[in-house]
C-alpha cells in the first residue's frame, strides 16, 4: 500500500482567496456574502488540515476538493430549515417540544395570506398608529 505524504497534503490545501476565485466558489457566492463564504472557506480548510493531521488519506479527493466539499455540505445545510414535521407519538396532545397544537386547514390558509403580504400586525387601524400584536390574540 502506497504510503501518502501528509505534508504534500497540507502543502496542497489552497489559501482562502485562491478557493473563493476558484470556479466551485461560484455557486457559493451566489447564494451568499462574499465575508460569510470566505468564514465556510476558512472552517472547511481548518478541518481538512485538521483530519490530513489526524490521519486522513482524504478519500482520495485533493486538498481543494476536500475543502470545496464541505463548503458545499455547510452550504446546503445553511439552506435547510431546521424545522420539520414529526409525528407526534408521545401521548401528550399539546407537546410543548413539538410545537404545541397543530393549526387547523384554514387557520393556516389565513395565516399564509396575511403573512403573504403587509399586514396589521403591530398597527391599529382605528387609532392610526402603534397597535399592540397580542390584540390578534
Amino acid at each position: 500500500m502506497a504510503t501518502i505524504d501528509r505534508n504534500a497534503l497540507l502543502r496542497a490545501l489552497p489559501s482562502v482567496e485562491e478557493t473563493l476565485r476558484s470556479d466551485a466558489a461560484g455557486p457559493w457566492r451566489s447564494r451568499l456574502p462574499r465575508e460569510r463564504v470566505a468564514e465556510l472557506v476558512r472552517c472547511a480548510t481548518s478541518g481538512v488540515r485538521a483530519d490530513l493531521l489526524a490521519g486522513s488519506d482524504l478519500d482520495g479527493r485533493s486538498a481543494g476538493q476536500a475543502v470545496a466539499d464541505r463548503v458545499d455540505l455547510e452550504i446546503d445545510r445553511l439552506g435547510r430549515s431546521s424545522l420539520r414535521s414529526v409525528i407526534n407519538a408521545s401521548g401528550v396532545i399539546l407537546h410543548t417540544n413539538l410545537g404545541r397544537a397543530p393549526l387547523g386547514t384554514a387557520a393556516v390558509q389565513s395565516i399564509g395570506e396575511v403573512a403573504a403580504s403587509y399586514n396589521t400586525l403591530e398597527y391599529d387601524t382605528a387609532k392610526g398608529g402603534r397597535g399592540n400584536r397580542d390584540e390578534h390574540c
